[in-house]
């Protein structure tokens, strides 16, 4: 029972997709949107002696993305998922600005989930992401997310993620940015022994900016 829970929560965990990024370290500026969709495939793999042993099957994933330019260095946005998940998240740009070669800034998010097995379990997921970026030239950079995750379930046990997205983006146009984008996390849930189990992601997205 303790083994299906565990993939039970990892699954769950996995299909909301909430550790992408499709985003640089630099803010969008004062009065100035984003709408990004993104389509990505997660599988996870365990290796000798874990709780899950091989690989297990590419799952495929939706999500919406927006995010809106409240000053200069902070943003503010929600995110959905194909998984019935929703997330309201900041991020507060701290090293470079609009025009820099490398940005940074620091995130923050709360989502829900709603996991239609059992309508009596709670699951809400604290998100803690840093995100770092290099700007090869005015339209096109790579980026890397780490991402700090607790995820919280009413009924087992907590558990927490800790990993990193990192991507490639293209601006095409002034209204359109491309994303390529792959994401690795080590799993971590108290009272079950998942040290040798990992997740991983990758996708793309398209983002308009208005």
């Amino acid at each position: 029972m303790r083994y299906f829970l565990f993939v039970f929560s990892i699954l769950l965990f996995a299909s909301c997709a909430q550790l992408s990024s499709f985003q640089t370290g630099k803010t969008l500026g004062k009065g100035n949107n984003m709408i990004t969709v993104g389509a990505l495939g997660y599988g996870i793999k365990g290796e000798p002696g874990s709780v899950i042993e091989g690989d297990r099957a590419i799952f495929p994933h939706v999500e919406l993305m927006s995010q809106f330019g409240v000053t200069e260095r902070l943003d503010l946005g929600l995110k959905f998922s194909s998984s019935a998940n929703l997330q309201a998240h900041g991020k507060y740009q701290f090293s470079g600005n609009l025009d820099s070669k490398f940005a940074a800034a620091l995130g923050g998010g709360l989502s829900y989930q709603f996991t239609g097995v059992n309508e009596g379990i709670t699951l809400l997921r604290t998100h803690l992401p840093v995100y770092l970026s290099y700007h090869l030239q005015e339209k096109q950079a790579i980026y890397a997310t780490p991402r700090f995750v607790y995820q919280f379930v009413s009924d087992d046990d907590n558990s927490y993620f800790l990993g990193s997205s990192l991507g490639f983006s293209n601006r095409f146009s002034d209204n359109f940015t491309g994303f390529l984008e792959g994401s690795f996390y080590y799993p971590r849930t108290e009272n079950v022994m998942s040290e040798n189990t990992f997740l991983y992601q990758f996708g793309i997205g398209a983002g308009w900016n208005f």
